[in-house]
């Protein structure tokens, strides 16, 4: 594997012993099988579903794909399903749940003048509206038209990527505000003719949009900033969000939208600090009035090359960890990994957040998940609260279905002792990464005999009991 750092945990058996008895044993991070958690979740993990065992072996339960009407309908009589078939069967096969974000980008079906983003306005709203019924009718389980191998409904259908720019080439609209909202009507009445119980997701908005509004309401005090190359960039500061450009943008296009179109849940995406997230999710409950636990990200990463001007492991496996804990700390179910290999197309600031490098080495975040998966313990539903009177980067995890699960408290960059004071019982389990070096530690019962440097700490009065998958080495595969 590449990825020096942070492969394996040291685990230390303790009971009551002195630190001198206690002996060690290796455990390879790579090995350690986890839970699949349906908190933890993966955009755009590449077309070859060959690759797909490692999102499960990560633990990541939830996982966006592109549905390409160009490619699906390349011709108005013409379906091609075959490779969007094999990738949600792949998908379903490890009991992960796909992720739709349909894209209107047929150049028979939509106007030329909008063919410069994904999001193309279609000519006509009928073969709008057929194409979204023929997908969900494919994917819904009822029996009719289903795909081969489908073993489940697909629950959740997104369209309108990233729409309030008509320069965004992620996503992007390029035709009136009114004909967006037409847009997103239509696919919402054909999502639910042909499921009703599916989740209808409204695009996301990105985060650079979502800091640029937050500046010009006058609920943030920062810079935003976006590079196209280390030698180019977008900077918007709190003055220049104040413009009537902009204002006029958020209370015309931006709101309209927002109030009139129709959807189940709406979407932040994020990046950059982390430490913006809880505005940003807060900014879209208020601006669409629904509860926070309705507002998902579809896309999330870090480390942001925007905001800094160099990459390293440890910047990765830290953006991994505080992401998810600090947006699921917000009530928000879940965030998208942007990305699991670096080959596909980003911007130049998020090129180094996929999991996996270039030469398709494994990075630092995914262990993170692989942590996190462990932590979760496969819980259906857990809920994280955000401790901030112990430190900025502590949390406590808890298991709200299974009420004789001990809570776990997590802290990132803090010592032991902090984390300890939240237990009211004198024994512990404590996992320890110390300054992410290649050995971390976890104690079995131990009071305080042994203690966790700066690094990154859980403890809980009952961890979950490590797995080990066999031997065999499914990474190279």
């Amino acid at each position: 594997m590449h990825f020096k750092k942070i492969t394996y945990l040291c685990v230390i058996f303790a009971w009551l012993a002195p630190l001198s008895s206690i002996r060690a044993e290796p455990i390879d991070l790579k090995k350690l099988k986890v839970p699949l958690s349906y908190s933890l979740g993966l955009a755009f993990p590449g077309s070859d579903p060959a690759h797909y065992y490692l999102i499960k072996d990560a633990g990541i339960g939830i996982v966006r794909l592109s549905v390409s009407w160009k490619h699906i309908q390349p011709h108005k009589n013409t379906f091609n399903w075959a490779g969007l078939d094999q990738r949600i069967a792949t998908l379903q096969r490890y009991n992960i749940q796909p992720f739709l974000t349909l894209e209107s980008n047929a150049t028979w079906a939509t106007k030329a003048n909008s063919q410069q983003v994904k999001n193309g306005s279609p000519k006509d709203l009928n073969d709008w509206h057929q194409f979204v019924t023929q997908v969900v009718d494919r994917y819904n389980f009822d029996g009719q038209n289903d795909a081969p191998k489908l073993l489940r409904p697909v629950k959740f259908y997104q369209v309108a990527n990233e729409w309030i720019s008509n320069k965004n080439r992620s996503g992007g609209w390029a035709d009136s505000t009114n004909s967006l909202i037409q847009y997103i009507n239509t696919a919402y009445v054909a999502v639910k003719a042909s499921d009703p119980e599916a989740a209808f997701v409204l695009g996301g908005i990105a985060s650079f949009n979502l800091d640029t509004i937050l500046l010009a309401e006058g609920l943030a005090n920062f810079q935003v900033q976006q590079r196209w190359s280390n030698k180019s960039q977008t900077l918007i500061r709190p003055q220049e969000a104040q413009s009537v450009g902009i204002k006029s943008i958020l209370n015309g296009h931006v709101r309209e939208v927002l109030s009139k179109a129709k959807y189940d849940l709406a979407d932040a995406h994020l990046y950059g600090p982390y430490q913006r997230d809880k505005k940003r999710i807060q900014l879209i409950a208020n601006e669409t009035n629904l509860p926070i636990q309705k507002i998902v990200s579809t896309e999330c990463g870090g480390p942001s090359l925007d905001y800094s001007d160099s990459y390293n492991n440890q910047d990765h496996f830290y953006a991994v960890l505080n992401r998810n804990l600090h947006l699921l700390s917000t009530g928000s179910p879940f965030c998208l990994w942007f990305g699991l290999g670096e080959l596909m197309t980003t911007t130049w600031g998020n090129r180094k957040v996929p999991l996996f490098d270039k030469n398709n080495k494994t990075k630092p975040g995914y262990f993170a998940y692989k942590l996190l998966a462990y932590l979760f313990d496969g819980e259906g539903r857990i809920t994280i609260e955000h401790l901030k009177d112990i430190s900025s980067q502590a949390y406590q995890i808890k298991f709200p279905n299974s009420p004789t699960h001990p809570d776990i408290y997590v802290g990132l960059n803090i010592v032991q002792e902090k984390l300890i004071t939240k237990l009211d019982k004198a024994e512990f389990d404590t996992l320890c990464i110390n300054s992410l070096n290649t050995r971390g530690s976890l104690t079995r019962n131990v009071t305080n005999v042994l203690n966790c440097d700066k690094g990154i700490v859980a403890i809980g009065t009952k961890l979950p009991s490590l797995r080990k998958i066999p031997k065999t080495n499914q990474i190279n595969k």
